[in-house]
């Protein structure tokens, strides 16, 4: 739904205002480009068939580079590349693990904080104190909780949602199964939350800073122009309050 509406207001009211006058992306605009499309698909087709996203993800990583050799998008020393006279060594395999690395000691970091706080009965207590409050006695009262918690704690994080996602996670998880919330609309409000409003603060969001710095445009004017995340936000936010597509755990509908 979100997708549909975002794809109407951008096709009525096209862009944001601003002129982009070039930028990093210049280079690889081209509607070749577009076949890599299809790895991407491939990829999500096998995550959901084998219910195993690290074979998706490998799937996918070597159809696209394959892809992209075939198709002259980049060439192998794009790919992987060594210097000996430098003593270096490039292309997207090498800076990919390494531009990587801080978010997955992001993650294990976040691990290990929600270890300590699991042990020490931390997520308990917050989950009981949320279950008590006055707003939490509802299942519309612990979605709304869902979705300010979550969007609190992902702003925290710069818009990383991997990281916000894991650190919310189980708190969202206990109190909404403590309502009988259906688990795939716990996890769904769980993700569509975290890549919502949130993750494109103008002066907070890691990925508005990316896309200013790409574009040449401002942080403000990225994060205008990033709609989908607006209206992916109202949508859970107005499923929520009317009850629209609410599950409980036993499949029946509730308001």
């Amino acid at each position: 739904m979100a997708g549909i509406i975002t794809t109407i207001i951008f096709a009525v009211f096209g862009g944001v205002g601003q002129t982009y006058h070039g930028g990093a992306l210049s280079g690889m605009a081209s509607p070749i480009t577009l076949i890599m499309l299809i790895p991407v698909v491939i990829m999500l087709i096998v995550s959901h068939r084998t219910k195993n996203i690290y074979a998706g993800i490998l799937t996918g990583l070597v159809l696209g580079t394959a892809t992209g050799l075939l198709f002259h998008l980049f060439k192998f020393k794009d790919v992987f590349a060594n210097h000996p006279s430098s003593n270096e060594v490039t292309g997207f395999l090498v800076t990919g693990i390494d531009d990587m690395l801080p978010t997955v000691a992001l993650v294990i970091a976040v691990f290990g904080m929600v270890g300590v706080l699991t042990q020490a009965g931390m997520l308990d207590y917050i989950a009981d104190r949320i279950l008590k409050s006055k707003l939490g006695r509802t299942v519309r009262g612990t979605e709304i909780i869902s979705m300010t918690g979550i969007s609190l704690i992902t702003a925290i994080f710069g818009g990383v949602t991997s990281a916000a996602i894991l650190t919310a996670g189980p708190i969202i998880n206990k109190i909404g199964h403590a309502r009988h919330i259906h688990p795939y609309r716990r996890a769904n409000l769980l993700d569509g939350t975290a890549n919502g409003i949130a993750s494109i603060i103008p002066f907070m969001s890691v990925f508005v800073f990316i896309g200013a710095a790409l574009t040449k445009l401002s942080p403000m004017v990225v994060a205008a122009g990033c709609i989908y995340p607006m209206v992916l936000f109202l949508t859970f936010l107005f499923a929520v309050i009317t009850g629209w597509g609410r599950r409980m755990e036993n499949d029946t509908k509730v308001k």
